[in-house]
């Protein structure tokens, strides 16, 4: 199988609902593109300043149904896909949708307040348990901090460095969308803990910093940044000696290289990164950052050091984050694309074979319209698996036996031929296992069908063969790839 499967990252983001859907896309993109062939797709135009010039973007055309948007997926990238999807606008409408069209979804999903369809939820907040979630029976959570999504540098990074009793470098982040009032009372207040400190506070732009600016000419002047690579942003925090941030993805990449780590919210989505990043101990919390008084961060500071909170701060940080967790999501998405297993048949599965041989549909749709029997079988199976040109699979998806495929082998070309267990008929099946069957293979591939299989001819279709002739009612597929 040496394709890589096409990755469709979809989010949007602006300065009116922030930019940290984006930039969690942006940290899956550099996570996954070493394995798989990625995108992010946005109807944003405007996002190239936060982009990395390396990364693959597609924009959308926006106000599609979600079936239209699912159809101009499937037609704009290959059907071997899976959608990562990062936004409350992909709601389970739009899921249910995803899933009509078979695509194969994965939802991020930090709010956990609408039923879901998706194949797998991914949410990286601390301590987030499974019952917050209504799902499909096969909807797969994959929740905590062993799924975090975090910008490629933090992983495997922890510092180890010994906390110091005085802090006099700070670094403050609120999210891309900037919350500018908050900002100017964090920065007069700490300037009541210390008119000596260095203060970087990352941005969305320089708009926003100049109207930060001008409304703190009188206290510390502080550092403003934006538009800061991966790197930059990783040495920043790197020679903070306190961080306070929101409670939001920097969080976790701020406790992944160990650094003491004050935390607020001020949006619902990130109730569930608060709540657990305060009860697992990665943070020290100060509650909603828009009714905080800032004038009093001086004393959380103090209670911060005197409680001799620092080093068991550390210690669990480090054993969230100092065990390898950057393939977690890799294995994951892998896994989803081989929840489909081609297992190779052997002479155990000859029973499974004949009763599906046998069966009256197959009997009809297949060229020799007759009924086998046992030793022709066993006979015609001894054979196939001493054929070095024949590979014969046994398909499985989960715990089911839901078909097999065929591939026999020439100089030329690749004939391939398939068999849907009766009990799985009608379910789609058909269409995932020959396009991921497919999109394994190169050069030419071919496959003959009977001009009544309406449903195998549709497979075929679905998975970009073409009708090339058809001779005595056998319709012959083509598909040429380079």
């Amino acid at each position: 199988m040496s394709k890589k499967a096409t990755i469709i990252l979809r989010c949007d983001a602006n300065a009116e609902i922030g930019y940290g859907h984006l930039s969690r896309s942006i940290a899956l993109y550099e996570l996954l593109c070493v394995n798989f062939n990625c995108f992010i797709v946005t109807g944003n135009n405007n996002v190239n300043h936060i982009v990395p010039t390396h990364i693959q973007v597609a924009l959308i055309p926006i106000n599609l149904t979600p079936t239209q948007e699912g159809n101009w997926l499937l037609e704009k990238f290959s059907k071997n896909c899976i959608l990562i999807t990062d936004g409350y606008q992909y709601n389970e409408f739009y899921q249910q949708a995803i899933k009509q069209l078979l695509i194969p979804l994965v939802a991020v999903d930090d709010l956990a307040v609408h039923h879901q369809y998706a194949d797998v939820v991914l949410n990286h907040a601390p301590k987030i348990a499974a019952k917050n979630y209504s799902k499909e029976s096969y909807t797969h959570l994959s929740l905590g901090c062993r799924f975090a999504m975090l910008r490629s540098v933090f992983y495997d990074n922890f510092l180890e460095e010994i906390p110091k009793n005085k802090f006099k470098n700070i670094f403050i982040s609120f999210g891309g969308s900037d919350q500018t009032k908050i900002c100017v009372n964090a920065i007069k207040g700490l300037a009541n803990y210390s008119k000596n400190i260095t203060l970087n506070i990352l941005v969305g732009n320089e708009l926003i910093s100049n109207n930060i600016a001008k409304d703190c000419v009188d206290t510390i002047k502080p550092k403003f940044h934006y538009g800061l690579t991966s790197n930059e942003v990783f040495d920043l925090i790197r020679q903070a000696d306190l961080c306070i941030v929101s409670a939001s993805t920097i969080m976790l990449e701020v406790a992944s290289i160990g650094k003491p780590l004050i935390i607020g919210y001020f949006v619902k989505n990130q109730a569930f990164m608060y709540t657990g990043g305060i009860e697992s101990g990665l943070a020290h919390g100060i509650g909603n950052l828009k009714d905080f008084d800032f004038n009093t961060i001086r004393n959380k500071i103090a209670e911060f050091e005197s409680k001799n909170l620092l080093g068991a701060m550390m210690e669990r940080q480090r054993k969230h984050f100092q065990s390898p967790i950057r393939n977690n999501i890799t294995t994951l998405i892998q896994s989803l694309i081989d929840r489909l297993n081609f297992v190779p048949a052997t002479a155990s599965d000859g029973a499974l074979l004949l009763h599906w041989r046998n069966d009256p549909t197959t009997i009809e749709n297949s060229i020799v319209t007759q009924a086998v029997n046992p030793e022709d079988h066993h006979n015609w199976l001894s054979k196939i698996l001493n054929d070095a040109s024949v590979q014969l699979f046994i398909v499985h998806a989960d715990k089911e036996t839901i078909g097999t495929v065929r591939i026999n082998s020439t100089l030329r070309d690749k004939e391939i031929s398939w068999t849907i267990a009766p009990n799985h008929r009608g379910k789609g099946y058909g269409k995932t296992i020959v396009n991921k069957l497919v999109n394994s293979l190169e050069g030419t591939v071919i496959a003959q069908i009977k001009n009544s299989n309406i449903a195998s001819k549709k497979i075929a279709e679905y998975a970009g063969l073409k009708m090339v002739s058809e001779t005595n009612d056998l319709i012959k597929y083509q598909l040429k790839i380079s």
